[in-house]
């Protein structure tokens, strides 16, 4: 095993050699005389000296056919068609510039027909930028594939340049080109016969140092006796991690703090929660029993746990869920448990670790609304089915073998048959199939399908069905922001990716509806994204057919085939059409898995885990939260005027000074709404008669009017004495006048 890593990191080694492009002057004056020669010899156009950008090696290393060069088609692996080679080309053919990299079968097939083209070949795989080329220094790095580069050697490319420049000032004589023209070809290939060891010697020195290349931090750690599935599940900075500290952890294992370190760097940061079992004696019922009783305590030992509803478990509950931990658990739980129980009610301490540690995870990831799958399974049927997505997949027949190349529509044809036959169920014709929610924005180009001229959602079609006076045009713009525009769809790849933007236009749009409060605008807004999508019968052949002619018009045998094999023909198709086989990802239960046995080899061997996520999907439901719409509201208070002074100005001021709080909020209340028509009026009324308090008033604000008004009935008062209407001026008051008093809904405030 450790061979076959060696020889993978070997390679790959070479091919970063192969690809890197070193600016070569004698290299662009070889090709500039090369054409030169041959326009002599065939009065072809000659070499513009003064117009770099004309030259044939900066073309060729840009991607760029100079005149002289040969146009190279190809069949396209994306729809069967044949192409031109050009990077122009490979941008919209996905699976056809990933089938074409260096070094594939395809790639040594296409070399084989254009030997004297080999530079132009990769120049179109890894274009560089052409004006950098031009004004490079001779021996200059101008590219590389930066996949054969990790992202943590920061330096390995600086430390090369180096490297080529000392080379070259140690052994390039320039002067030895004048006397033997093959001096700089001979220079040029020992110098990249020399680069593979000096790549492999730099990066043995970096050994140790955060950048290190994954081949031996992946050695060491499992020299350090790490399973292969935990290294190769780890995060960069989590490898490094283990890289710097395995021997240190490995020389305390066992000590807390190593543990606390291990929860940090393992679960914490892979955003997976983890929680201990901590036994208690309850004393709540030790008067009647005498003996305590068993709890167990859930307690987290990282933030992500939420609030769980059940922290405390029985001794029953903890026993069974180590049943799947060890072969027999089970049938031990039975015949142990009094035992157990015994133990720990006669512990001396009343508060015991159990060692029994729990990663209980919700996989949310296909939970959305508008799920990924979703999208792929319906925009794949919808778009091959009306001639948008025209990519073409390739399986294998699982009775002959051979190769069957298929478009994306008789992709699902035949995808549909495998699935109802894998169940037992043999549909005899090819139906029309029902495609749900398939975005409306299309582009222009992609218009002249099968009628699909009127498909097309914009801001004005999708406000038509919303008032613009609870549901703002800028929702209606904010919602189609993220839209990708659907044109011709030609790889697996772009389809793939077409699905991912819909996703998470969907996402942005669906917290767009969240966001609205309003009960009608809420659902004007729901209404008016769903417009963005529609549903669509659709047709895959002209007029009905039968399976059995459909597969013998495609020369396609799968008589004899199981219902397994179909199942798994079924799945193949699906994976390969959506571009899901392209998109592969690590599912949060194998990351979980991973981490939890790197915790169980680094730990105390007496921990035990136990893991706990969900198998399938878990569907969202919206929170059913009542909403309110335009609610008419107002608001109150009542002043007690206490100092008084006769006269109506004194009386003006007064009224002035005590109500000017509520004055200004009625004029803020005002600025909410349309201070045109909201006017605030006051209204003071008969405040005084001979000098003596004749009123009480209540000063009232709402969105319209704020105003005064009397609420108590006519309080006589001897001039010159100041009322108080707190508890002394309430005692003050005759019994009668106590009586005649009302709150400030009407009712007296004295029950007679």
């Amino acid at each position: 095993m450790t061979n076959n890593y060696y020889q993978i990191y070997k390679n790959k080694v070479l091919m970063l050699v192969e690809t890197i492009v070193i600016k070569s002057v004698d290299t662009v004056n070889g090709l500039n005389q090369l054409v030169t020669d041959t326009a002599l010899m065939t009065g072809s156009t000659p070499v513009d000296f003064l117009n770099p950008r004309s030259w044939k090696y900066y073309l060729n290393i840009s991607g760029q056919y100079h005149p002289t060069d040969t146009p190279m088609h190809i069949i396209s692996l994306d729809t069967l068609e044949q192409i031109e080679f050009n990077k122009e080309n490979l941008k919209l053919h996905l699976a056809t510039a990933k089938g074409y990299r260096f070094g594939t079968r395809e790639y040594k097939i296409l070399v084989n027909q254009y030997p004297q083209q080999e530079m132009l070949i990769k120049g179109i795989l890894n274009p560089v930028d052409i004006d950098k080329a031009i004004i490079a220094s001779d021996g200059a790095i101008l590219g590389y594939p930066t996949d054969l580069v990790e992202v943590n050697e920061y330096s390995l490319i600086s430390n090369l340049q180096k490297w080529i420049d000392g080379y070259r000032i140690r052994w390039v004589n320039q002067q030895f080109s004048v006397s033997d023209s093959l001096y700089p070809a001979t220079s040029l290939g020992i110098m990249y016969l020399n680069l593979a060891l000096v790549i492999m010697n730099l990066r043995l020195e970096a050994c140790k140092t955060n950048e290190a290349h994954s081949y031996h931090v992946h050695q060491y750690l499992e020299s350090h006796g790490l399973l292969d599935i935990s290294v190769v599940n780890m995060t960069t900075a989590q490898s490094l991690f283990f890289y710097r500290n395995i021997a240190y952890i490995e020389r305390n294992s066992g000590k807390r703090e190593i543990f606390d370190w291990l929860v940090q760097n393992v679960m914490t940061v892979r955003g997976l929660p983890i929680a201990e079992y901590v036994m208690k004696h309850s004393t709540e019922n030790q008067l009647q029993s005498l003996k305590p009783d068993l709890l167990f305590q859930k307690r987290p030992l990282n933030s992500l746990y939420g609030k769980d509803k059940a922290t405390i478990f029985s001794l029953d509950q903890i026993v069974s869920k180590e049943d799947t931990i060890a072969p027999g658990n089970a049938k031990y739980r039975v015949d142990e448990i009094d035992n157990i129980h015994e133990v720990m009610e006669n512990s001396v301490s009343n508060v015991v670790l159990t060692k029994l540690l729990e990663s209980s995870v919700i996989d949310d990831s296909n939970s959305a609304s508008y799920n990924l799958n979703d999208i792929l399974l319906n925009h794949w049927i919808y778009l091959s089915s009306v001639g948008i997505y025209k990519a073409f997949v390739t399986i294998k027949n699982p009775k002959t073998g051979e190769a069957l190349s298929l478009s994306a529509a008789e992709a699902f044809v035949l995808a549909w048959y495998a699935f109802c036959n894998s169940i037992n169920i043999n549909p005899p014709t090819i139906p029309k199939i029902f495609a749900k929610k398939v975005q409306r924005v299309i582009s222009p180009a992609a218009l002249n399908h099968k009628g699909i001229v009127s498909n097309v959602a914009d801001i004005d079609d999708i406000m038509s069905i919303a008032d613009s006076k609870l549901v703002p045009r800028s929702i209606a713009e904010q919602a189609l922001s993220m839209q990708p525009e659907i044109d011709q769809v030609i790889s697996t790849q772009a389809f793939y990716e077409l699905c991912v933007e819909i996703f998470n236009a969907g996402q942005m749009q669906w917290g767009l509806i969240c966001s609205q409060q309003h009960n009608v605008g809420r659902a004007m807004t729901h209404a008016m994204v769903s417009r963005i999508y529609s549903d669509n019968v659709c047709t895959f052949t002209d007029g009905e057919v039968t399976y059995s002619d459909w597969f013998a018009a495609r020369n396609i045998d799968i008589a004899g085939v199981t219902q397994a094999e179909l199942g798994a023909l079924y799945i193949n198709l699906v994976n390969q059409a959506t571009g899901l086989a392209l998109n592969t990802s690590t599912s949060l239960k194998t990351m979980q898995s991973a981490m939890i046995s790197i915790m169980k080899q680094l730990c105390s061997y007496s921990v035990q885990f136990i893991t706990d996520i969900n198998t399938s999907s878990i569907k969202k439901i919206e929170w059913t939260a009542q909403r309110v719409g335009d609610v008419a509201t107002t608001a109150s208070q009542h002043s007690f005027i206490s100092d008084m002074a006769s006269g109506i100005n004194s009386a003006n001021s007064i009224l002035h000074e005590s109500f000017q709080d509520i004055l200004d909020m009625g004029i803020k209340f005002n600025h909410l709404g349309n201070s045109e028509k909201n006017a605030i009026s006051l209204d003071i009324g008969k405040f005084f008669d001979n000098g003596a308090l004749t009123n009480v008033f209540k000063a009232s604000v709402n969105i319209s009017r704020v105003g005064a008004r009397p609420i108590m009935p006519n309080i006589v008062i001897p001039k010159g004495i100041t009322p108080l209407l707190g508890i002394d001026g309430y005692l003050s008051l005759t019994l009668a006048q106590q009586q005649g008093l009302k709150d400030i809904y009407g009712n007296k405030t004295v029950v007679q």
